[in-house]
């Protein structure tokens, strides 16, 4: 069996889910030649958080038979090293900030991009970003090429910028049905009928936990006989870390002898976020309770080393630290919003939290701390939920099928009636 979807005919329109099974097959293109070229732009030349790495993972992913990566980036940096190491084709076109447009349109980006995607004969532009969609949009709507946006947030007050960029893109992949719809709910037909809901899919077997690595990193932290929670994210304040500090503090009231420590890992993009961070923690008396150790390469052994997940965000897209914390086996405490409630199941795998109460968040800490067999119940569940229905290939696979949809309409020729799907069930619900 197959998971297989229709294209969005409106917002609210969900693809139908008809088995949860990783190995989807895509027929060929008839009439095509049998590689396309494929030009992914990055919005960054570092990976700055899980939307650049979860992009990175699907241009390794490709079928190289029918796709062949072109990777453009704005700058020298993390991405351009990893993609040259495995071999892959990269470029370096800079974009200016779209902040600088009030001193004009940026005629030599756009030039020295238009050139890059013509000698290279770029069949497909795949773009990961606003800034990337404005400058890879114009450029194939000069080239006559289509254009697919990935849209990996729920930023709701730029809408005259985003219907811009929405009239330069073909498809527009949301990674979750709460970002088409705080995103583009507003919008006419001629937008929503590009809509195309796809959620992130990660390496499940990457992420499975390693007792060595468990055992390695808890004594590297001097865990001890602690319950560790684990907090994955860049250190914004959009992510909630203050919100769980305060947390932590108030289950320590509550359960004097609570024995718990906390680790985050995450790049500092706020410095006066870091600082507020450090002194809030001294203010608590937290010092001796939370590691701080910025970003870290090998997330998969601090995730086995954790006893439970923890993800306090305001807002999120589809969140691959969650993802990733499922693949691992961990239970999950995270706030509540409709971007997470997509992906979890309350009082199976998780449990949930209206975002910034304190006492919630503390009365979860507590529980999961205290309680070693609800911790494997719940991280069982996830382990189980991972596997069936984010895999990074079924992933790919889906986005391989949108790939085929636009070169079939691009073509002329008959549009396909259903295109390899994704992991997503009728009204958003994940069963």
């Amino acid at each position: 069996m197959a998971i297989r979807c229709n294209f969005s005919e409106g917002c609210g329109q969900m693809p139908e889910l008809t088995a949860a099974n990783k190995q989807l097959e895509i027929a060929p293109v008839q009439g095509q030649k049998a590689k396309k070229k494929v030009a992914f732009i990055f919005n960054h030349s570092l990976f700055q958080g899980g939307g650049e790495i979860s992009f990175f993972e699907l241009v390794k992913g490709l079928d190289r038979n029918l796709f062949e990566p072109l990777v453009i980036v704005p700058g020298q940096g993390e991405i351009k090293t990893r993609t040259s190491e495995r071999g892959m084709e990269v470029r370096v076109c800079p974009f200016p900030s779209l902040r600088s447009m009030g001193r004009g349109l940026p005629f030599g980006a756009l030039v020295k991009l238009f050139r890059m995607l013509r000698q290279n004969r770029v069949d497909l532009i795949h773009v990961n970003g606003s800034r990337a969609c404005f400058y890879g949009g114009i450029a194939g709507r000069l080239l006559a090429i289509p254009v697919i946006w990935h849209v990996r947030e729920t930023i709701q007050d730029r809408k005259a910028y985003d219907r811009l960029l929405a009239s330069f893109s073909a498809a527009i992949i949301c990674v979750s049905r709460s970002v088409q719809i705080k995103r583009f709910a507003k919008f006419g037909p001629g937008v929503c009928k590009k809509l195309q809901v796809v959620y992130n899919g990660v390496d499940t077997q990457h992420f499975i936990k390693d007792a060595t690595d468990r055992a390695k990193i808890r004594l590297q932290l001097e865990i001890g006989n602690r319950s560790l929670f684990g907090i994955v994210g860049n250190m914004i304040p959009l992510k909630g870390q203050a919100f769980f500090l305060n947390a932590v503090a108030e289950a320590k009231k509550m359960q004097p002898d609570v024995e718990i420590k906390a680790v985050f890992i995450g790049r500092y993009l706020d410095t006066d976020y870091k600082e507020r961070l450090y002194r809030l923690t001294a203010d608590l008396n937290l010092r001796d309770d939370v590691i701080f150790k910025g970003y870290c390469d090998n997330i998969s052994a601090y995730l086995s080393a954790c006893d439970v997940f923890v993800l306090p965000s305001q807002r999120e897209g589809c969140s691959r630290a969650l993802l990733e914390a499922m693949s691992s086996g961990l239970p999950v405490i995270a706030s509540k919003i409709s971007e997470i409630e997509e992906v979890v199941q309350t009082d199976r795998n998780a449990i949930l939290v209206e975002y910034g109460n304190v006492f919630q968040m503390a009365t979860a800490i507590t529980k999961l701390a205290e309680n070693k067999r609800l911790r494997e119940l719940l991280g069982n569940e996830n382990e189980k939920r991972a596997e069936a229905i984010f895999g990074l290939q079924a992933h790919v696979d889906c986005i391989q099928g949108v790939y085929k949809n636009l070169l079939m309409k691009s073509n002329k020729e008959k549009n396909y009636a259903h295109c390899p799907a994704a992991n997503i069930p009728p009204e958003g619900r994940l069963v």
